[in-house]
């Protein structure tokens, strides 16, 4: 671990000293974008870009010093969207360098790659090889060919102690468990991204083992885990078991070197709704691709099964069994109505059946921003671009309750000293929750996957928010931090992943979001320079609370950024 400690300590003399003046996207814009800076504590009214001559090519004046509430810090926006010369620039207060600027024709590619290929670097049951994975590479870990029936999922056909067969998915997150309810959520925003932006997707080199094939490589990196996915769901009834995990987390050590026995943990309704929403979905998008017929019949064969077993156990709740202390993923009010609608909209869709949202109230729905426990805004996105007569009413309706969130961001927009829309729930509402809450990175970048479905038919509308949501997370927020590994000036390097923690490597994984601040600190980590909830982060391995990985972070990441990438290209 020393080479980590020593980088770390050279990290700190070349990069900012505690939170800098100016606080940027640290990859830079495309010359059409949105360009805002902001100034902490103005002393001055005004600001300049000097080229590499040393050559004014802009000037202005800061804009209003206004207070963001969820770090208390006074800022001004620096606004310099009409520079939009290619190059790289120094942003001056006064004669003073406060920050570097980059303008580029594609400043999000290579994250774009490297948020997409995360996934590949969290497979469970492959060797990384080193020509795929680089210094990152490391022998199998969790072939999962020897999983046990646990207790509290025996059934006559299955009894406790069969051993079955679960290869391939992704870990979850920093640890080596695999999860139904998170992997449901995870896949269905690839694929959104995959269905969204064929063609960028289709061109798109990931450098993983099956890059050869015909398939696009996001393609190939969602079937990893539908594999594993399909092999969760009990053949015999339809049911679909909760999660594939140890008894007890693992320690700090790397995949091949975690060895405890694995169980498939209890049959839960909301694991057999998602399973059924994504698998449907899964078959809509895979029906676009040629050879790929029957693997479409057979994920959306699998969908109609879960959603049948979920018909008949409709409050089926998990329920942690007292020799399992892993992840839950499991909610305090267990209705599963939002499950149960996803999983409606997209057979509905997905069969071409609308009966199968005959027993829902559309106008009653709720929408808001996406998560693992709130999916009902996967089913409004869903339905807002189904097609024929039967859906007219369902997708218009849709259009509507997505707009209704997406306008609340955009006012929040409009106002915010970040010129972000974070902070636009801040006590939680039929949005889902409230935005600083743990994983509220990803509760931003699924602002952005949100913001577009509403307004898909005028994105001109929403790119600006898009953009001052993705400059937040990639540097232009109250740490300073740019929040994707191995990206920016200032990036994560202990984060809450075990094979960065155990690999001995100075650089964590590359691409992965972290979960950003809050100011719950359920962690206890001693880090924390502030209880102020836009400001509660810190870059140590301890805070799982805000410096962890998931697999469902990055899904709207990739999203994100194809959208960026499309409408800048």
């Amino acid at each position: 671990m020393k080479a980590k400690y020593l980088l770390f300590l050279v990290f700190l003399m070349i990069s900012f000293d505690g939170v800098s003046q100016v606080l940027i996207n640290q990859l830079g814009f495309a010359p059409q974008a949105q360009k805002h800076a902001l100034v902490l504590d103005p002393q001055q009214s005004h600001f300049t870009l000097l080229d590499h001559d040393g050559k004014t090519v802009f000037s202005g004046q800061l804009g209003a010093v206004k207070i963001w509430q969820p770090s208390m810090q006074k800022v001004a926006i620096a606004d310099f969207s009409s520079l939009k010369t290619l190059g790289s620039y120094r942003l001056m207060l006064g004669d003073k360098i406060a920050a570097k600027v980059s303008i580029a024709n594609e400043p999000y590619s290579e994250v774009l790659k490297a948020a997409s290929k995360a996934y590949y670097y969290n497979r469970s049951g492959i060797a990384l090889e080193p020509k795929y994975a680089g210094q990152w590479a490391r022998p199998a870990g969790h072939v999962d060919e020897r999983a046990e029936i646990h207790p509290s999922a025996a059934s006559k056909a299955r009894p406790t102690g069969t051993i079955v067969t679960v290869p391939q998915g992704w870990y979850d997150a920093g640890d080596y468990n695999k999860y139904v309810v998170n992997s449901a959520i995870s896949v269905y925003t690839l694929l959104d991204a995959l269905h969204t932006f064929p063609q960028l997707f289709a061109t798109l080199n990931l450098n993983i083992p099956e890059s050869e094939d015909e398939l696009p490589d996001l393609l190939n990196e969602i079937n990893w885990n539908l594999n594993w996915l399909l092999s969760m769901q009990d053949p015999f009834d339809g049911g679909v078991y909760h999660k594939l995990t140890t008894l007890k987390f693992s320690g700090h050590i790397m995949p091949h070197e975690a060895n405890a026995p694995r169980y498939l943990v209890q049959k839960s309704s909301s694991a057999s709704l998602d399973f059924a929403a994504v698998c449907a979905f899964a078959a809509r998008v895979l029906s676009n691709y040629q050879g790929h017929e029957q693997r479409s019949a057979e994920l959306l064969e699998a969908a109609k099964k879960a959603w049948h077993w979920a018909k008949i156990n409709p409050t089926l709740a998990y329920t942690q069994p007292e020799d399992v202390h892993t992840g839950t993923y499991s909610y305090p009010e267990e209705t599963f109505v939002d499950e149960r609608f996803w999983a409606a909209a997209e057979l509905a869709i997905s069969t071409k059946d609308v009966s199968y949202l005959s027993d829902f109230d559309l106008d009653k729905m709720d929408v808001g921003v996406p998560s693992w426990d709130f999916v009902a805004p996967l089913a409004w996105m869903s339905l807002s671009r189904a097609q024929g007569p039967d859906f007219k009413g369902a997708s218009q309706t849709a259009k509507t309750k997505l707009k209704q969130i997406a306008d609340m961001m955009l006012t929040e927009f409009e106002s915010s000293a970040f010129s972000t829309s974070m902070g636009a729930f801040e006590k939680g509402t039929t949005a889902g929750g409230a935005d600083f809450a743990w994983g509220s990175n990803s509760v931003l970048a699924n602002h952005n996957l949100l913001l577009f479905h509403a307004y898909a038919d005028d994105l001109d509308k929403v790119v600006p928010v898009i953009q001052g949501n993705v400059d937040y997370l990639l540097g232009k927020n109250a740490t300073g931090y740019s929040f994707v590994t191995g990206f920016g000036l200032k990036s994560p390097l202990h984060i809450h992943h075990r094979p960065s923690w155990a690999d001995d490597i100075a650089a964590p994984v590359p691409g992965f979001l972290v979960g950003g601040p809050h100011s719950g600190q359920q962690d206890k980590c001693s880090g924390y320079p502030s209880k102020l909830p836009a400001l509660s982060y810190t870059d140590e391995t301890c805070s799982y609370a805000t410096n962890e990985v998931a697999i469902n972070w990055n899904g709207p990441l990739v999203f994100t950024l194809a959208v960026l990438n499309q409408a800048y290209h």
